[in-house]
C-alpha cells in the first residue's frame, strides 16, 4: 500500500505528480505527459493506493478513474469529504461514533462500551492520567458526547480540556463550543487544531451558492423537507441556483443529514455542532431577519392548512405532520413573539387541538397568554386565541381565567357574525358550567350551541355538542340517557370517520356501560378507545382511558391490576399538567379509594409504584390484558 497525502494540495493538475512522486516515477526524456508514464508503470502492478483529503481537489477525479481504469490489479482507497462521482466509485460513509441512548441511565461500566464515550476517556487520560468515569459524572460524560454528535474531532478536543474542567464544568461551557474546543495537538495539521476551523475547511471548499444555502438553513430547527427548504431559503429566487442541487452538495461535503419521515418524506438536518456554526455564518451574513419572516409565513400557512384536517379522516397524517415540524413552529413562536404578535396569535389559535392531542397543555397555554396580550385588538385571530386559552385553562381546573376568555371572546363572535365561533363559545361556556357543578346551566347552553351547529349542518360540531350532552346526563347518573347520547355521537364520528371523535365516544360508551353493569361490553368499548387514540398520538385521551381500565379492574375485584393502573396514568396526567373535572374527580377518588381499601398499604403502594415505572406501551399492554380478562 502507498499513501498520497493531499492535504497540502490545492490544484486538481497536481494530483498526478504527487501520486508519481510517492510511487518514484518521473518524467522521461522523450517529453511524454506524465500520466502517461504513470499509466504504463500501473498496468501491470498488483497496488493498493491510499490517495487522503481528496475534498479540496475533487476536479481531478476524471484524471485517477483513469489511472484506476489502467491497472488491472491496482485498487484505490479514497477519503474525502466528498464522493468523486466516477464509474465504479462505491461510497462508504463514516458516520459519527456510536452514542449511548440519550435518556437512559447508564452505569459507568455501560457507558464506557460506546464508542464515542470510549474515545473520550481515552484521550481524557491522556491529559490527566486519573481520570475516571464515575457514576456521579458519568451523566456530564454522555451528554457531552452527545452535544458533540459523536464527532471525534470534537470529542478529542473537549477531552483535552478535562485537565482544567471537569464533565460538569465542560458540558456548562458547550453552549459556546468554538471558544472551548481548541487547542488540539500540534502534531495535527492547522486544520484539525480547533473544532472551527474544522468545519471552516468545509465550508470554505464550497462554492458561494452552496455557502448562501447552507448559512440559511440553520433557521431551521429538527429538520426541514425540500419544499421547506425552497419556500424559505430560496422566498426570492436569490439564490441564483437549484435548491436540490446545491442540497446534494452539501449532503456530498456531510453539511447535512437525511432521513425519511414515517409519511416517508425526506427530511433534511444538521448536527448540532455543524448547526450552530452554520448559524453564526448567517448572523454575520445580515439576512436573519427576512428569512425568519420567511419562515413564520411558511409555518403559519402549514399551521393553517392542517387546523380544519385535525377533525378529518386525515387527523393523524396531520398531526404527524405537525408532530415532526413541532421544533419548527415552536422557533416561530418565539421570533413572533419578538416581532410579529398577530402572527403567534394566529399560529396558536390554529394549532391548540394538536397541542391538546400531544399534551402540551402548559406550553401551548402560555404562548396563548403571551400573544393575547400582546394582540388586544378584537379580531377573530383573539376570539380563537381566547377559545383555546379558555379549554386550556379548564384543563388546569382554573375555572376563573376560563369563564374570563369565553366571556370575551363570545362577543367579538357576535360582531362579526361568526355563527360558528358563536356555537363554540356557547359549547365552551357549558363545559366550564359543568366544571364548576352548574349542571343545569350547562345542559342550557349545549342545547344552545347545539341548535346553531344544526343550522350550520356542521357534523363534527353537532357530534361534539350531543357527547357533552351524554356526559351531562351520566353526571347526573342517567347512564342510560347518557349511552344513547354517546351511541348518536359516535355515529356521526364513524361516518366522518373522525379517529379522535370516535375515541372520545367509544370510551365514553364504555363508562356508561360499566354504569349499567354490562362490563364485558364496557371493556370492549374501552379497548376500542385506547386503540384509536393510540393511532393519532392523543395522550390525554389514552390517560382517561387507562383511568377507566383500572375502575373496571376494580369492578372485577382485580384491586393489585387497578393500582397498576392507577399509578401508569397518574404519570401521564402528571407530564400532561392537567386536572380532571370535578365531576370526574370525585369518581376518580371514590374508585382509588375503593382499591386502597382492598389492599394493605405495602401492596398498594408496590403496585402503584410498579404502574408508575411503566412505559406507555407497557401501560396499554396491561390495560389490553383486563380488557381481554386476562
Amino acid at each position: 500500500m502507498f499513501l498520497v497525502s493531499l492535504e497540502s494540495i490545492r490544484d486538481p493538475a497536481l494530483v498526478v505528480s504527487a501520486i508519481a512522486q510517492t510511487l518514484h516515477v518521473h518524467e522521461t526524456p522523450d517529453g511524454r505527459p506524465l500520466v502517461e508514464v504513470l499509466v504504463n508503470y500501473l498496468q501491470d502492478k498488483q497496488m493498493l493506493l491510499l490517495l487522503d483529503n481528496f475534498e479540496q481537489v475533487a476536479a481531478a477525479a476524471p484524471s485517477v478513474s483513469a489511472l484506476l481504469e489502467s491497472g488491472r490489479c491496482l485498487k484505490m482507497l479514497v477519503t474525502s469529504r466528498t464522493p468523486l462521482r466516477v464509474r465504479g466509485e462505491k461510497e462508504m460513509p463514516v458516520p459519527p461514533l456510536a452514542l449511548p441512548p440519550s435518556q437512559d441511565t447508564l452505569d459507568r461500566q455501560s457507558l464506557s462500551q460506546y464508542a464515542a464515550v470510549a474515545l473520550f476517556i481515552q484521550r481524557a487520560q491522556g491529559v490527566q492520567p486519573d481520570f475516571a468515569v464515575t457514576n456521579e459524572n458519568a451523566p456530564a460524560v454522555a451528554e457531552i458526547c452527545h452535544r458533540l454528535d459523536g464527532l471525534p474531532l470534537a470529542i478529542e478536543l473537549a477531552a483535552a480540556r478535562i485537565k482544567l474542567l471537569p464533565p460538569q464544568a465542560l458540558l456548562a461551557r458547550l453552549g459556546h463550543r468554538f471558544d472551548v474546543l481548541r487547542g488540539g495537538t500540534r502534531d495535527l495539521p492547522e486544520r484539525q487544531q480547533t473544532l472551527r476551523r474544522a468545519i471552516d475547511w468545509s465550508y470554505d471548499l464550497l462554492d458561494s451558492h452552496a455557502q448562501k444555502l447552507f448559512r440559511r438553513l440553520s433557521v431551521f430547527a429538527g429538520g426541514w423537507t425540500l419544499e421547506a427548504a425552497e419556500a424559505i431559503c430560496n422566498a426570492v429566487s436569490d439564490l441564483n441556483a437549484d435548491v436540490l442541487d446545491e442540497m446534494e452538495s452539501l449532503l456530498d461535503n456531510s453539511l447535512l443529514t437525511q432521513s425519511v419521515g414515517g409519511d416517508d418524506e425526506i427530511r433534511f438536518g444538521m448536527l448540532e455542532t455543524i448547526h450552530e456554526y452554520a448559524l453564526e455564518r448567517l448572523l454575520e451574513s445580515g439576512e436573519v431577519d427576512r428569512l425568519r419572516q420567511h419562515q413564520a409565513q411558511f409555518y403559519l400557512a402549514l399551521v393553517e392548512q392542517a387546523e380544519p384536517e385535525l377533525i378529518t379522516s386525515d387527523q393523524a397524517q396531520w398531526v404527524n405532520r405537525l408532530d415532526i415540524e413541532h421544533e419548527n413552529i415552536r422557533a416561530v413562536l418565539a421570533w413572533s413573539q419578538l416581532y410579529d404578535a398577530e402572527l403567534g396569535l394566529k399560529l396558536c389559535g390554529s394549532i391548540w387541538r394538536f397541542w391538546e392531542m400531544h399534551s402540551f397543555i402548559g406550553e401551548g397555554r402560555a404562548w396563548l397568554e403571551v400573544f393575547i396580550a400582546q394582540s388586544p385588538s378584537p379580531t377573530a385571530a383573539r376570539g380563537k386565541a381566547l377559545h383555546a386559552a379558555s379549554a386550556f385553562a379548564d384543563y388546569h381546573g382554573d375555572y376563573e381565567a376560563a369563564q374570563v376568555h369565553m366571556e370575551e371572546a363570545l362577543p367579538i363572535f357576535q360582531q362579526l357574525g361568526d355563527k360558528r365561533g358563536i356555537a363554540r363559545a356557547l359549547n365552551e361556556l357549558g363545559v366550564i358550567a359543568s366544571c364548576r357543578g352548574r349542571l343545569a346551566d350547562a345542559r342550557q347552553l349545549y342545547e344552545q350551541s347545539l341548535a346553531i351547529k344544526r343550522e350550520l349542518g356542521d357534523d363534527w360540531l353537532i357530534a361534539n355538542s350531543v357527547g357533552n350532552l351524554g356526559l351531562i346526563a351520566g353526571y347526573q347518573n342517567d347512564y342510560a340517557a347518557a349511552y344513547t347520547l354517546h351511541q348518536e355521537s359516535l355515529a356521526i364520528y364513524r361516518a366522518l370517520n373522525e379517529t379522535c371523535g370516535m375515541g372520545i365516544a367509544s370510551g365514553n360508551l364504555g363508562h356508561s356501560a360499566m354504569h349499567l353493569g354490562r362490563l364485558d361490553e364496557a371493556r370492549a368499548w374501552q379497548a376500542e378507545s385506547l386503540k384509536l387514540f393510540d393511532e393519532v398520538g392523543d395522550n390525554d385521551g389514552l390517560t382517561e382511558c387507562l383511568e377507566r381500565f383500572a375502575m373496571l379492574a376494580n369492578a372485577t375485584a382485580n384491586f393489585g391490576r387497578a393500582a397498576q393502573l392507577f399509578g401508569a396514568a397518574s404519570v401521564l396526567r402528571k407530564e400532561a399538567g392537567t386536572s380532571l373535572m370535578p365531576a370526574e374527580r370525585a369518581e376518580y377518588d371514590r374508585e382509588l379509594s375503593a382499591t386502597r381499601a382492598q389492599l394493605d398499604a405495602a401492596t398498594f403502594d408496590a403496585a402503584w409504584q410498579a404502574g408508575q415505572a411503566m412505559t406507555l406501551d407497557q401501560a396499554m399492554e396491561l390495560a389490553v390484558s383486563e380488557a381481554v380478562g386476562l
